[in-house]
């Protein structure tokens, strides 16, 4: 009996030993050393987890993103961009006039640095002080990276997503990641716009030889602004022509490349032309010939005879479809 008291009284305090020394740990109030040890630990588990994101969203993907901004200043066109193209690809910067007019000298490849950046700059001819369409592209057979046509297929056929469209090239219909940028320069003023990824709304009957366009044409001082929506394949090219009042030509005319959702936009110059534009037409044109892509021909025939619809005129052995616009008075919004 005694030895069980004893193992009690023993049993006892090795319990109140316990509890104290747990509850002097709870208690413990930490010094600034350990609370700053803390801190760093914290803050590096926080860096490697954000470096661990940030290296996910610019791995390489087939699915190509893009953003950045485009600077025209002093006649000298800047293009800072970020991809998540592979380094040592080669971006091309195509910056065109109005109506699809190419400067000479004046494009260039950029090439993709291991953290995703690319940089370009340009000088524009100085007697030039109108808006720019600046085209930035990315074509796996234009790039000098073997491995670039490795992953993305030498033509683009692994390419993917809203930044991706159509071009040719012996005649192939080929993919590349394409964005452009539309510069609204205003007497050489200065001006900055960002890189998008496009937001393409591809209708129902979008390649329907049935026919459908429409389009918005305001103008200013200087410059006629097209915009329009159809259902017409990507790659469809637009004659766009200014009529007088009397249905004359103007000379002023230019050319509109349909884009992945069957949109189209595009400038054109009327300072050779200085008449008032409220009673003029304008003309949209599209003529399939064997000059058009292959899936362009396949879809509305060599010489436009699978075309139907409303739009649909009768020109020699081929069809075309038009449309015609009243101009009206609709000054542009130039700000946009």
């Amino acid at each position: 009996m005694r030895n069980f008291k004893l193992f009690l009284i023993l049993l006892l305090g090795i319990t109140f030993f316990l509890s104290a020394c747990s509850n002097e740990s709870q208690n413990h109030v930490k010094t600034d050393d350990e609370k700053e040890m803390d801190e760093t630990e914290e803050n590096k588990t926080n860096d490697e987890e954000e470096s661990h994101t940030e290296d996910k969203q610019n791995a390489p993907s087939v699915h190509i993103e893009m953003e950045g901004q485009v600077t025209y200043e002093d006649h000298t066109l800047t293009v800072e961009g970020k991809t998540n193209l592979l380094p040592d690809s080669n971006v091309f910067v195509y910056p065109q006039a109005f109506g699809g007019v190419s400067f000479i000298g004046v494009s260039g490849s950029a090439i993709v640095e291991q953290d995703g950046t690319f940089v370009y700059e340009t000088k524009v001819p100085e007697e030039y002080n109108y808006g720019l369409f600046v085209n930035i592209r990315f074509r796996p057979e234009d790039s000098i990276n073997d491995s670039a046509k490795e992953f993305y297929g030498e033509y683009g056929e692994n390419l993917e997503g809203p930044m991706i469209s159509l071009y040719e090239s012996d005649e192939k219909v080929r993919k590349q990641a394409l964005t452009e940028v539309y510069l609204p320069v205003k007497n050489g003023e200065a001006i900055t716009k960002e890189i998008e990824t496009p937001e393409w709304q591809v209708p129902d009957d979008y390649g329907d030889p049935n026919v459908r366009m429409d389009a918005n044409v305001t103008y200013d001082d200087q410059l006629i602004y097209i915009k329009g929506e159809s259902n017409l394949l990507e790659g469809s090219e637009l004659m766009l022509t200014l009529l007088s009042p009397e249905g004359s030509l103007t000379g002023v005319n230019g050319w509109a490349s349909v884009k992945p959702d069957g949109s189209f936009f595009t400038v054109l110059d009327r300072d050779s032309y200085e008449e008032e534009l409220d009673s003029h037409k304008f003309r949209l044109i599209f003529a399939p010939s064997k000059y058009s892509w292959e899936t362009i021909r396949n879809n509305y025939g060599d010489s436009g005879e699978k075309i139907t619809g409303e739009h649909v005129k009768e020109k020699l052995n081929d069809q075309e479809a038009e449309l015609l616009i009243d101009i009206g008075g609709e000054k542009a919004n130039t700000e946009e």
